[in-house]
């Protein structure tokens, strides 16, 4: 989700403001990311709090996870959020624990005791299994700006979070021109 909703425009006015720095971006999941930043692939990268690990990370962002769910869907309580317990009367659809563990924590956490019988790896394919009525599933509110499927979606109780940032091993010993660059993503995403 940082993909498409921040980096395109952080790096087109931070290549504006820096046209001699040369940025290379790598896209991947959770594992891929902290490989890359633990073997000096890469300088830097997103990722949640709870993927991070042993990565000292920045936090800036604080993103909701939503339950979505078919535009059909028949929910049974009241109001403008779904609850764990009648979250666990349907089928579920699940991405892979590499790509959002903050979804899976979050399912852990609450004991979640449906059964999960679609495991997809991306976003797209998450909700459109559910689009077309093979479950309901969790998404990040930020995902879900860039989905175009006709679905429904409900804050949870207990609400959830997932808490984003760059992740980094060592920002002391960064090269001037990677430490100019994180250090304008951070104020950058700071202001969201």
């Amino acid at each position: 989700s940082a993909c498409t909703n921040w980096i395109p425009d952080i790096i087109h006015s931070f290549e504006t403001q820096y046209p001699a720095i040369r940025i290379e971006v790598f896209e991947g999941t959770y594992d891929d990311v902290r490989y890359w930043i633990k073997n000096g692939i890469v300088d830097f990268g997103f990722l949640s709090a709870s993927s991070a690990g042993d990565i000292p990370i920045e936090i800036f962002y604080k993103d909701p996870l939503l339950c979505i769910v078919s535009a059909d869907f028949e929910k049974k309580s009241e109001g403008d959020t779904i609850g764990i317990e009648e979250m666990s009367h349907h089928h579920f659809v699940a991405q892979r624990e590499s790509t959002d563990a903050d979804i899976q924590n979050y399912l852990r956490q609450n004991n979640f005791s449906t059964q999960i019988r679609y495991h997809v790896l991306d976003d797209l394919s998450t909700v459109i299994m559910v689009a077309k009525g093979f479950g309901i599933c969790i998404m990040p509110e930020l995902v879900m700006n860039d989905i175009p499927y006709n679905v429904r979606r409900y804050r949870m109780d207990p609400d959830a979070y997932r808490e984003i940032g760059l992740a980094c091993l060592n920002p002391a010993l960064m090269a001037p021109a990677v430490r100019t660059l994180y250090q304008y993503i951070l104020d950058t995403c700071r202001n969201i």
